[in-house]
């Protein structure tokens, strides 16, 4: 399965200069647990409900006085639209991140989440095992899924 079959089209965006309180609105509103940053144009980070926990609400700071660009995460981990999504977990479990921006030629075109694969984790391992169906491990497993 393809990172692009299963990612999130629909790109949002907060300005730098919004504060948390806008950015959380942007969130909530769009129901995400994370939004890009731009400035100028320009994506130049992300900013998720774990920066807000984090590194707003267990400091007892106040989010309608703290900019998106203070807390957001400044470096993009990116993945191409056509890589497998085992590339993708193992991108994400290697940086220990939840969101992968998609990009095709260079430009953003999705969002993929832990949840995102999460949620099409049965049609993955399904096909898997047709696909690996007449390997030993696979027959073992089917022979005796407990051991």
């Amino acid at each position: 399965m393809l990172v692009n079959e299963i990612m999130s089209k629909n790109v949002y965006s907060a300005d730098a200069d919004m504060t948390v309180t806008e950015a959380a609105q942007v969130m909530e509103e769009k129901n995400v647990g994370g939004i890009l940053v731009k400035k100028h144009g320009k994506f130049i980070g992300i900013v998720t409900e774990r920066d807000v926990l984090r590194k707003i609400a267990a400091q007892g700071l106040d989010p309608k006085y703290v900019r998106v660009a203070d807390i957001m995460t400044r470096h993009l981990i990116s993945i191409d639209h056509d890589k497998e999504i085992e590339e993708a977990n193992h991108i994400m479990l290697h940086h220990n991140i939840r969101r992968l921006v998609v990009k095709k030629d260079g430009e953003i075109v999705g969002i993929l989440s832990n949840r995102d694969i999460a949620r099409n984790m049965m049609y993955i391992i399904g096909r898997n095992i047709i696909e690996h169906r007449d390997t030993k491990v696979v027959q073992d497993f089917i022979e005796n899924p407990y051991l």
